[in-house]
């Protein structure tokens, strides 16, 4: 059956068949399945796992092998696709031949550059099968207000200006006001909330005011039911807390301050090296000085397990774990399943690569060779210029004219038809460079309206204005670089197209 596919398109389109677009085709997308298998395999998580203790994945040995592979597919597809060439050896061809022969080349580079999008989705979307969006939210939701009730930050003091000695100065309050009263600093009412990026801010603003009301209003089965909710994620995921929600209630709701001198740790232990100890193999006691910060007896314990000294806390749930894992999940449905940059900047080198082949493909190895070293040579001189200058304008306006000449020059070889002289080397610069020509002057334009807004002489004192019509234009710019870039694309294509059908005239044209 493969035979007689390969000969069907021999006899009909011989494109494809020199193209090997069958083979290589079935081999890129077996390669994308086994890609995406792996990447979902490895979207398993570790309930148990903590910011502090989470073991790596084999991510990074998977994308090297990824771009391996890639590379030695690409080695082995080159090697029949470079055996005959339509297009040197003057075959009839149509006028859109060879703009379909580089969308083609276009796809398989895309293909080979994209192994490691493949495993990225589905290592997410293995991570996104755990929980629906709708009952991830409710869970995160549950996680999140419970974080008041356990270790964690609280929020910056506000300030206030006095004057001392007839100079104003901040000073942080030692109290917060929330509903018109005054609480101390160290209250559960000043406590910030686990943030999930499921949830946007104004959600985070309004699940921390909920619970914090519950509190002033002295509803503590709300609270209790609250706890409780929260053990039972704890236990679905086998987490060990060695309290439950009646201690956990007991230990911090001190109503109507909510200040306790005991604390719910996100963690069953840690490692404890700042003080010195009296050795006993059950307990030790520190001997602290006086200098250093007192060891909270009340919360904590140190305990010797062989010669290494531990820090157990006395209550703890199992914060750390299901936080670190519920954020991985929330990530993976905030974000999209493959990173849009990372599509770009694969889709450019896949773009840059396409270009690279096919610019061998109507030329020649010598040519191509005498082209790279000129482009080397040339980047080396004008990088140069461009230091001695301390100009930001000098290597920038250097590629522009550089890429303007060789276009114009092109042309003109196409159009007198004397002679093919050195156009082949100046063909394949072109097909390099061209692309860069409207980022070029984009960058450019930028560097302009920053300079004439006075944005260079900022720190030397000078204040920009906002309202410039120059700043507001570079900060237009700036803002807009990924939409340029994309653009670029439409732009990139257009061009292709268009020297598609110039190479083919050129091609007509007599050798020196």
């Amino acid at each position: 059956m493969f035979k007689n596919i390969q000969k069907y398109l021999l006899i009909h389109q011989p494109l494809l068949w020199n193209l090997k677009i069958v083979p290589i085709s079935i081999m890129l997308v077996l390669f994308h399945i086994l890609f995406f298998i792996i990447g979902y395999c490895n979207g398993t998580l570790n309930f148990v796992e903590t910011e502090r203790n989470y073991s790596r994945d084999n991510e990074s040995i998977t994308i090297f092998f990824g771009v391996l592979s890639a590379l030695i597919i690409l080695i082995l597809w080159l090697v029949y696709y470079f055996k005959n060439n339509a297009f040197k050896s003057f075959y009839p061809k149509k006028n859109n031949s060879l703009f379909k022969e580089w969308l083609l080349i276009l796809v398989i580079c895309l293909l080979l550059s994209t192994f490691s999008a493949s495993y990225i989705s589905g290592k997410n979307l293995k991570i996104r099968s755990y929980f629906t969006e709708t009952e991830l939210k409710k869970r995160c939701e549950i996680i999140s207000q419970a974080s008041i009730f356990y270790e964690g930050s609280y929020q910056e003091p506000k300030e206030v200006e006095i004057k001392v000695n007839d100079t104003l100065k901040s000073v942080p309050l030692d109290y917060f006001i929330f509903q018109g009263k005054k609480y101390d600093l160290y209250s559960l009412l000043n406590k910030n909330v686990e943030n999930f990026s499921i949830f946007n801010s104004k959600e985070d603003s309004i699940r921390k005011v909920t619970v914090k009301t519950w509190l002033v209003n002295n509803e503590k089965d709300k609270i209790k039911s609250l706890f409780s909710e929260y053990l039972k994620i704890a236990k679905e995921h086998q987490l060990v807390a060695n309290i439950d929600e009646e201690k956990w209630l007991s230990l911090v709701y001190n109503y109507p301050d909510f200040v306790s001198k005991y604390k719910v740790a996100t963690y069953e232990k840690d490692e404890y090296s700042n003080y010195n100890y009296s050795n006993n193999n059950e307990v030790a006691v520190a001997a602290i000085p006086e200098n250093e910060e007192k060891f909270d007896t009340i919360n904590r314990y140190i305990k010797y397990v062989g010669e290494e000294r531990i820090v157990y806390n006395k209550y703890f749930v199992p914060a750390g774990a299901i936080n670190y894992n519920y954020t991985i999940i929330s990530e993976s449905y905030s974000n999209p399943l493959v990173n849009y940059e990372m599509l770009l900047v694969m889709f450019y080198f896949a773009l840059g690569l396409s270009i690279a082949l096919f610019s061998f493909r109507v030329t020649s190895g010598k040519s191509w060779l005498i082209a790279l070293v000129s482009v080397g040579v040339f980047n080396i001189i004008l990088g140069i210029t461009s230091a001695i200058a301390s100009s930001e304008y000098v290597y920038l306006i250097g590629v522009a004219s550089m890429i303007t000449f060789v276009f114009i020059y092109f042309l003109f070889v196409i159009y007198r038809k004397k002679g093919k002289a050195i156009s082949a080397i100046l063909l394949n610069v072109l097909l390099w460079s061209y692309g860069a020509f409207f980022p070029i002057l984009y960058f450019l334009a930028m560097i302009i309206f920053k300079s004439l807004s006075n944005y260079y002489n900022y720190n030397g004192g000078v204040t920009i204005n906002t309202e410039d019509a120059n700043y507001k234009m570079y900060r237009l710019l700036e803002d807009n670089i990924e939409y340029m870039l994309y653009v670029n694309l439409a732009i990139i294509f257009i061009v292709m197209f268009f020297f598609s059908y110039k190479i083919k005239q050129w091609k007509g044209v007599a050798e020196n």
